[in-house]
């Protein structure tokens, strides 16, 4: 018996579920508002932020005032989805489904490492930690599609990959149990095993 089975969910409402969209960010096109629109300095936390708008190919430092105090540009296919800043004023850029981008506080190029790299990354022990993702076959799946799986690329500072590990193993996941009935009815649907931060 497999787990949807055993607890009851109807197959209506797994099929529900696979088709929810994603949603990022909106913004209003129209506003007229932009830079700091409220600011309550009793309330907030001393010193600068660092932004980057997962639409745009840069990333600003700004003070409590919406000044921007450096900003790190350099042209990419697609627009970073997130950043992390190093001692140094070095950054790192993760470019959706493409790359790992490391740049220097002048924004020169350092390296890149190639991958389907999303959301988030971390550096721990003088290692880079970045979400990757790959499409793999799995039994039980539609073999055409393949199955979208999340894995940990662990990345030296010379731009080198050191190690790769997926957060769980498929065949064990109760994910898998749940999902994969109603998944592989429906052919064409690649279904993911998806994380989107690493803490």
């Amino acid at each position: 018996m497999t787990f949807v089975e055993q607890v009851k969910v109807p197959p209506q409402a797994v099929a529900q579920l696979v088709e929810l969209g994603y949603a990022e960010a909106t913004f209003d096109i129209n506003s007229e508002l932009s830079g700091v629109v409220v600011s309550d300095l009793d309330r907030a936390l001393p010193g600068v932020n660092l932004y980057n708008s997962r639409t745009a190919k840069s990333a600003q430092l700004i003070d409590l005032a919406g000044a921007v105090i450096h900003e790190w540009k350099y042209e990419t296919p697609d627009a970073w989805q997130s950043v992390d800043l190093l001692p140094g004023g070095g950054l790192l850029v993760v470019e959706k489904d493409r790359a790992l981008h490391f740049l220097d506080a002048e924004s020169h190029l350092l390296w890149s490492f190639p991958g389907e790299m999303h959301h988030d990354l971390d550096v721990f022990e003088g290692e880079i930690y970045a979400l990757n993702r790959q499409i793999e076959s799995r039994p039980g799946f539609d073999e055409h599609a393949g199955v979208l799986v999340d894995f940990v690329s662990v990345i030296a500072f010379d731009g080198t990959e050191k190690r790769e590990f997926q957060f769980w193993t498929w065949s064990r996941s109760p994910l898998t149990r749940f999902f994969s009935p109603a998944l592989n009815q429906a052919s064409g649907i690649r279904p993911s095993m998806f994380c989107t931060s690493i803490i």
